[in-house]
């Protein structure tokens, strides 16, 4: 498995498990040159879902063929209130 794909899946389980809970990007320790390329905020009926930050290596642009992270913010709970 490549090391990109393995820090994606780590970082979203991190993500995943520890919702709420402000983690230091793990970005950083597999791409240690990591440089923010590009940011957006997905939203769902116009109500902002998370905010999403690609790394690549120096800043370059993305290629699928090199290691690269992606860092995501979610501004919303994943868990409804239960009704009474």
């Amino acid at each position: 498995m490549p090391r990109a794909l393995s820090a994606l899946i780590a970082l979203a389980f991190s993500v995943l498990l520890l919702p709420g809970v402000v983690l230091a990007s793990p970005v950083k320790s597999v791409l240690p040159d990591a440089q923010v390329r590009g940011a957006a905020t997905f939203r769902f009926v116009g109500f902002p879902i998370y905010e999403a930050q690609l790394f690549t290596r120096a800043g370059a642009p993305l290629d699928w063929e090199v290691d690269f992270g992606l860092g995501l913010t979610y501004l919303r709970s994943p868990h409804r209130a239960r009704p009474s």
